[in-house]
């Protein structure tokens, strides 16, 4: 069972300024933000340190918490080039917890509790990702598993749409072999090779470098959506959070 989760919360998520001026994590959803949501989930199973990948209005976001949660201690890492590289320089900023097994969490994924409950009870050798099986656009980020339909082989948005074997969906489980190459691999490549790159992108170079797999967890059944446009949000809304939250009313969760 996963002890630590790093929530990549960075972005400025420009996409979504026509209805909303907060970072991602705080958007409302019911009754609740969206990070309320993911920490919920994450106090639930009991993981005991939560480090969180701040970039754009951190205050805001530490203000927020820590008035919500004033008994709950988190750790704030900030990445001061939030605004000029991608997500892997800041997972990368957590290189003195990734060296331990850890939950992989983007901050704009709404998911039942039956997804995080269930990738955190495997044991990774390498990387699990929580991925759906799908018909995929441009900007979904896009795996292709082997023959034996067990590993990936490439994750990236960059794949052309019609060889994709559908969406990964931005939750990922990583062990502590997996996390210490990841740090060990990048601080001997210059930063101006890879600022620009996703996480999953360094994910694929550990995986080809140490052979350590990149394991796919199917959750094509369950209600998941990544929120990146303002048609997301209101899919979202409308649609996966009713379903989010029966199911985990179903499952006795909440």
């Amino acid at each position: 069972m996963a002890n630590q989760a790093i929530i990549l919360m960075a972005g400025r998520s420009s996409r979504l300024k026509s209805v909303m001026k907060d970072p991602k994590s705080l958007m409302p959803l019911g009754e609740k933000k969206l990070i309320d949501i993911q920490l919920d989930y994450l106090f639930r199973l009991g993981v005991k340190k939560i480090i969180l990948i701040l970039g754009y209005k951190k205050r805001r976001i530490i203000s927020y918490l820590q008035k919500k949660y004033p008994d709950k201690k988190f750790i704030f890492i900030y990445n001061k080039k939030w605004n000029k590289a991608s997500n892997l320089v800041s997972l990368l900023e957590a290189k003195s917890f990734l060296k331990k097994e850890s939950l992989i969490i983007n901050c704009d994924v709404l998911f039942p509790f039956e997804l995080i409950k269930k990738i955190s009870s495997l044991r990774p050798q390498g990387a699990i990702l929580a991925v759906q099986k799908k018909s995929c656009g441009n900007e979904e980020m896009k795996f292709m598993l082997d023959e034996k339909k067990k590993r990936m082989v490439m994750l990236t948005k960059k794949m052309p749409c019609q060889k994709a074997d559908g969406e990964f969906m931005g939750i990922s489980y990583i062990s502590k072999n997996f996390g210490s190459a990841l740090v060990e691999i990048f601080s001997h490549i210059p930063y101006k090779m890879f600022k620009d790159n996703f996480y999953e992108w360094g994910f694929q170079i550990v995986s080809q470098f140490t052979k350590l797999p990149l394991q796919a967890m199917e959750a094509t059944h369950l209600p998941i959506i990544e929120i990146d446009f303002p048609k997301d949000y209101d899919q979202a809304k409308k649609i996966t959070l009713p379903k989010v939250n029966a199911l985990n009313k179903i499952n006795g969760c909440f």
